[in-house]
């Protein structure tokens, strides 16, 4: 009983890291609650795809991910059927307004450690190139006052073809204030209505 208390006590942390050079991509999600003590990692790597347990940041147990078509018979559907989505997507003026509220209150919940982002762009013509980068420049000049944009970088590349991320992102999320205005909107008549 002790252990889901601390769980909903304790901030959800999330940290995002990617490294996508086309072809090659390397992403890793991890989630971990009680302050860093349990934690689970997803990774799509070279070497490795698949999912990791974490206790004290030291992984317990690897799981592969499984390559190949997934057998018919033992899929399971996770995602609504196509008359569902469209059904959801047509109320999606009654579920606007719940959704608005959960999402502002998502964001009241959440705060951002820290965030690194880094674009590396060369496009087929080195004219776009430039003025994309002017673009993004003066962008970063009038948000900056309002948001940090000291972590956000582009750089331009005029003699290549390529688009490159390396991103590296920490959000803690507060569970507690989530869990009402979740149930609230997954209980609200739209979504009751879009779902049966």
């Amino acid at each position: 009983m002790a252990l889901p208390a601390l769980i909903l006590i304790s901030p959800l942390e999330i940290k995002l890291m990617a490294d996508i050079r086309f072809p090659v991509r390397n992403f890793q999600a991890t989630f971990s609650t009680l302050w860093g003590a349990f934690g689970l990692r997803m990774v799509l790597g070279k070497e490795f795809e698949g999912l990791l347990v974490l206790v004290g940041g030291r992984t317990i147990f690897r799981r592969r991910s499984k390559s190949g078509k997934p057998d018919k018979k033992k899929k399971m559907r996770l995602s609504p059927s196509p008359t569902k989505a469209l059904q959801i997507i047509s109320r999606r003026g009654e579920i606007w307004g719940p959704g608005i509220d959960l999402l502002r209150r998502a964001l009241r919940a959440t705060k951002l450690d820290h965030m690194k982002l880094k674009l590396i762009l060369g496009l087929p013509n080195p004219q776009d190139t430039g003025v994309l980068y002017g673009h993004f420049q003066w962008a970063k000049a009038i948000l900056s006052p309002q948001i940090d944009t000291h972590g956000i970088e582009i750089e331009p590349v005029f003699d290549r073809e390529t688009i490159e991320l390396q991103a590296d992102l920490a959000l803690r999320v507060r569970i507690p204030r989530l869990v009402f205005p979740s149930l609230r909107f997954l209980l609200s008549k739209p979504i009751r209505q879009a779902w049966r």
